[in-house]
C-alpha cells in the first residue's frame, strides 16, 4: 500500500480533492480485501464441512497435484485479514 502524495492548499493544509481522492482509493482497497477474506472463509468453510461429513465418496482426480502446488486456504485467509487489518488501520 502506497501513501498519497497531496499537494498543498492555497491557504495551508492539503488538497481536498487529493484527500478525498486518497480515501476513496483506500476504501475501494479496503472493500476488496474484505470481499476476498469473506470469500476465503466461505472455501475454508466449505473445505472444512466437506473434510467432516462427507455425503458421497468424492471422484477420484486423474492427478493429485503435488502439495507444494496446493493453495495453502489458512495461510490465504491469515494473509487477507493482516491486509484488511492494515488497510482499517490506515483509513481510521
Amino acid at each position: 500500500m502506497s501513501t498519497g502524495k497531496f499537494r498543498k492548499s492555497l491557504f495551508g493544509g492539503f488538497n481536498r480533492q487529493d484527500v478525498a481522492d486518497y480515501v476513496a482509493r483506500l476504501a475501494e482497497e479496503r472493500n476488496g480485501y474484505k470481499q476476498r477474506a469473506e470469500k476465503a472463509e466461505e472455501e475454508l468453510a466449505a473445505l472444512r464441512e466437506q473434510g467432516e461429513t462427507p455425503e458421497e465418496p468424492a471422484e477420484e482426480p486423474a492427478e493429485e497435484p503435488a502439495a507444494e502446488e496446493t493453495p495453502d486456504i489458512e495461510a490465504m485467509l491469515e494473509e487477507i485479514r493482516a491486509s484488511v487489518a492494515a488497510v482499517n488501520a490506515g483509513i481510521q
